[in-house]
């Protein structure tokens, strides 16, 4: 694809900079960018580019390395729609999780991204790896705006997976499927050479994005045993005391000698893991070096989200807690002096239009671009950052960030809060101090009117056949009034969901009912146009009414109603039959006339004794 030759400057010095002119540096000579390469891990701590010695050694002398940088849902998928998004939070992304129906890579609207931006301003756009979780379920299909993308689709097997390869316009395509039997990393560093021999005279875009160091890890051969014996410890690691803790937290056990050992072994190779990701890297650098590219190159080091090693007894990520939150941010160019900042910076917000700006472009989103903080300057900027995840457990949560303080909050009602100038490793909860409810009081009041949607009606209460069933399903954040839908399932015959989030009438039948509901907002996203959305996936469990002789929807399809198969299983008054199995009774009546006797007589039985309620309209609907 040959594309008009653009030549972009960086300015270092000068706030009221044009860009794509040619201006002067603190050393007085103009600072070239057409090139920006971003090396996005996964899973990568903050505190752990120490394990890329090669790659830390050669941007030593001329990186910015951010001390503060977050994303703000520690999870893949949503970390990644952000960034690609352009800069927005996921509740205005839509990608929440990382599957359907609140996540993964069929939520994200990629007809405006990063990518097509930088496409149809004349850039050489290339993907090769990670994109974002559930792409599997799209193969071969290539998004829009990727002049190069090799795709992989999510595999376990470092050795055994497949990818897409193939290139798009400002429109999508279909690439083609590969199964190559090569270490990962080391075929991805091959694909990122290849796409930059593609690369002629036009400025760059290249979004090399690794498994490493994500779970399972692997390590090639000749890395495997590196960091073999190396203990990971910090503060809060396997913390004694959780009393101040919420629920979830409480119930965990503490790490075994058995747990810790295997946690020790699977930590180090991520390590070795991480070693062929360093070679990959001097390798794209070599090459940009050989194409005459690598001093008019920015250079970006980042992670999607960060892990717990066993801080606070877990072994994940998707919780509240820095570990998982805070991520490494260091971003070179031969141009820049080498220092460290302590700005309060969202990758997942602050990256993208901190490159779009680089390539002259103008864009909304929801974050700040870091180009005057490269320049040393010190512009107005945020001093909390909100954090959020609608994860499964712990429940969804959303909370602040400051540089001292953080605030949490569960759609449950439990609360954290933390003094993180006198408790760095988030040890000692203050939510139920006395001392400190003001400052509680105040960060719940700001956060009120920031976080994004989430259901918060997490269980349904059981109902009994026959029974008044009244439920008002509940929901925080994003913009009121909600809309209520079923997304999958059915409610059982006889209760309706409104619109307004009310379950009510009088169930006609027993049995376990697996419903998943969603909640949609008043909110117009700025990234999709779409409204907020999140569902829930609940179990509502209907008991027998006094007689214990009613009907059962085991046999007929959940939430159906059930009426012929809960008829049919019951037989003519010799007692009840077995819950969810068809009753072949000598003493049943049968034919078409038996059934309509014993429909007719039920129905009789329950208009004595009971006002019934049927449904006025089928739940359904699909959310967003």
């Amino acid at each position: 694809m040959s594309m008009p030759t653009t030549f972009l400057v960086l300015a270092l010095c000068c706030p009221s900079r044009v860009l794509g002119a040619s201006l002067p540096s603190p050393g007085g000579s103009a600072i070239q960018v057409d090139g920006l390469l971003v090396f996005l891990l996964d899973d990568e701590r903050w505190d752990e580019t120490w394990n890329l010695p090669l790659l830390g050694e050669r941007l030593a002398d001329h990186a910015i390395t951010f001390h503060q940088a977050f994303v703000t849902t520690p999870v893949c998928a949503p970390s990644r729609a952000s960034f690609l998004s352009g800069g927005y939070y996921p509740h205005n992304t839509g990608v929440l999780t990382i599957t359907a129906p609140n996540g993964g890579a069929s939520r994200f609207h990629d007809e405006d991204t990063i990518a097509t931006r930088l496409w149809q301003a004349g850039w050489f756009t290339a993907l090769v790896g990670k994109y974002i979780n559930g792409y599997e379920s799209l193969a071969p299909y290539v998004p829009p705006g990727w002049s190069y993308f090799a795709g992989f689709v999510d595999s376990l097997d470092w050795y055994d997976y497949q990818l897409v390869l193939g290139s798009s316009s400002g429109k999508s395509s279909t690439g083609k499927l590969f199964r190559p039997m090569e270490y990962v990393t080391e075929y991805q560093s091959g694909l990122a050479l290849d796409a930059l021999s593609q690369v002629g005279d036009e400025p760059f875009f290249l979004l090399f994005s690794t498994f490493a160091p994500h779970e399972p890890c692997s390590a090639l051969p000749q890395d495997l045993g590196s960091y073999q014996g190396y203990e990971h410890r910090s503060g809060a690691f396997n913390e004694q005391d959780v009393s101040d803790k919420p629920r979830w937290l409480q119930v965990q056990p503490l790490l075994s000698d058995e747990d810790i050992s295997s946690m020790d072994q699977d930590y180090s190779q991520c390590l070795d893991s991480m070693l062929a990701v360093d070679r990959a890297a001097m390798a794209v650098l070599d090459t940009l070096e050989e194409m005459g590219r690598a001093d008019s190159t920015l250079v970006v080091l980042a992670s999607d989200n960060g892990m717990l090693w066993g801080e606070h007894r877990l072994i994940r990520k998707g919780v509240p807690y820095d570990e998982a939150s805070r991520v490494p941010l260091v971003i070179y160019h031969p141009g820049l002096e080498a220092r460290d900042d302590q700005h309060l910076v969202s990758l997942d917000l602050d990256l993208a239009p901190t490159l779009m700006e680089i390539a002259g472009l103008a864009g909304a989103s929801d974050g700040q671009s870091l180009l005057p903080l490269l320049w040393g300057e010190s512009p107005s900027w945020r001093d909390e950052l909100l954090l959020e995840a609608w994860t499964e457990t712990p429940l969804p949560w959303a909370g602040l960030r400051g540089a001292d303080w953080k605030y949490v909050e569960y759609v449950d009602g439990e609360q954290e809060l933390y003094d993180l100038d006198e408790d760095p490793y988030e040890e000692q909860s203050l939510h139920e101090s006395k001392k400190h409810a003001e400052i509680a009081a105040s960060f719940a009041e700001r956060l009120a009117t920031t976080r994004g949607l989430a259901v918060t009606t997490t269980q349904l209460p059981q109902g009994t056949v026959a029974e008044d069933y009244l439920v008002q399903l509940q929901a925080w954040g994003g913009s009121p009034p909600y809309e209520w839908s079923i997304y999958q399932g059915e409610l059982p015959a006889g209760l309706t969901l409104g619109v307004d989030g009310v379950i009510s009438g009088e169930p006609l039948v027993t049995g376990s009912h697996e419903l998943t509901y969603c909640a949609t907002d008043s909110w117009v996203s700025p990234s999709t146009g779409d409204p907020m959305s999140h569902c829930w996936s609940a179990v509502l469990e209907i008991l027998p009414g006094d007689s214990g002789e009613l009907p059962t929807g085991d046999s007929g399809p959940a939430g159906t109603g059930g009426l012929d198969s809960g008829v049919a299983g019951r037989d003519s008054g010799t007692g009840p039959s077995t819950p969810g199995r068809r009753c072949s009774c000598s003493g049943s009546p049968s034919g078409p006339a038996g059934y309509v006797v014993l429909l007719f007589t039920f129905l009789l039985g329950v208009l004595r004794r009971w006002r019934v309620s049927f449904p006025k309209e089928r739940p359904g609907g699909r959310a967003r």
